[in-house]
């Protein structure tokens, strides 16, 4: 993650600390490179600017399922 702004920058730290306690793990950006799923390429660009799993899904012409789980999750957290 990068935090160019002070504000988002100042987060980082117990933004952190909520996703661990959540479960999510981090590594680094060269460990993440290293996946198979990187060695794909869809060729299937978007005007919108889809993400690399939205590109493969299009590709094989799959449908993305839905989940609304992580939306309903980050509305809590803004509650707070």
């Amino acid at each position: 993650m990068l935090f160019r702004v002070q504000p988002l920058a100042e987060l980082k730290e117990p933004l952190l600390v909520q996703l661990q306690q959540e479960g999510f793990t981090f590594i680094t950006l060269e460990k993440a490179q290293q996946d198979p799923a990187y060695e794909i390429d869809p060729d299937t660009p978007r005007k919108d600017g889809a993400i690399l799993q939205e590109q493969i899904f299009d590709a094989r012409h799959l449908q993305i399922p839905p989940n609304a789980k992580p939306m309903k999750q980050l509305q809590e957290l803004c509650k707070q």
